[in-house]
């Protein structure tokens, strides 16, 4: 199965390229792409930032650092219960049917 992108991209000097016409070749160096060669021997043109990205994604993530991380240690999730979370998304329509109801009650109180 293919992998989307390849771990390891090597810099190609643009003059050496067979696989372009020299117009095609100037005209990505003009819009700050670069060539580099992947491990099938392909040609990807990439500018610095997506190259930047590609290293950085496939660089080896150290099992020690993501135990210790000090980022994520003091997240949980919320947990509410049922009734709460009912309130919480209903709190506007639950005022709004109180304040009918005690408007109604009031002018009933009121006309009697």
């Amino acid at each position: 199965m293919r992998r989307k992108g390849s771990a390891k991209l090597i810099p190609v000097d643009p003059k050496t390229l067979t696989s372009a016409n020299e117009q095609h070749i100037n005209s990505l160096l003009s819009m700050g792409y670069r060539p580099y060669q992947t491990e099938d021997g392909s040609i990807r043109w990439l500018t610095e930032g997506q190259y930047t990205y590609n290293q950085i994604k496939h660089k080896k993530k150290s099992i020690i650092n993501s135990i210790f991380n000090k980022e994520y240690r003091g997240l949980r999730r919320r947990r509410r219960s049922q009734i709460k979370r009912f309130f919480h998304r209903n709190a506007e329509l639950i005022l709004l049917t109180v304040g009918v109801v005690a408007f109604i009650a009031i002018l009933r109180y009121v006309t009697y």
